[in-house]
């Protein structure tokens, strides 16, 4: 995975994973509490994958809510409805029929390699 964030903003990346890492500091706390210290193993680990669910469907959340931001501000940097950003299109040649050659292309170098 590339190191950047999504939208390229890490204060709005940060901002919007803050439930999600709210959360698991909350488990962390827990696990280090003497209430988990009394537990047995299965208890411990059923605890913990409850607890950790709830962190995955957060960060899930927070990854959605992160993206519609993004595309929201995407939306506002596009031309509006009905108009289009000026590009340069590239035209393929005209199609040959059966029987036909291609015309020869003159001028440049690299159109001579054409067949």
């Amino acid at each position: 995975m590339s190191g950047g964030v999504l939208g390229g903003d890490l204060a709005a990346a940060e901002a919007a994973f803050a439930a999600s890492r709210g959360l698991f500091e909350q488990v962390s706390v827990r696990m280090q509490s003497v209430e988990a210290g009394s537990l047995t193993h299965s208890q411990l680990e059923e605890v913990l994958g409850a607890d950790m669910r709830e962190v995955t469907r957060q960060l899930c959340q927070d990854h959605l809510r992160l993206r519609e931001l993004t595309e929201q501000a995407g939306r506002r940097d596009r031309p509006a409805a009905g108009r289009r950003a000026h590009r340069r299109r590239r035209h393929a040649p005209p199609p040959v029929g059966r029987g036909e050659e291609r015309p020869k292309a003159h001028g440049h170098p690299r159109n001579r390699l054409r067949r």
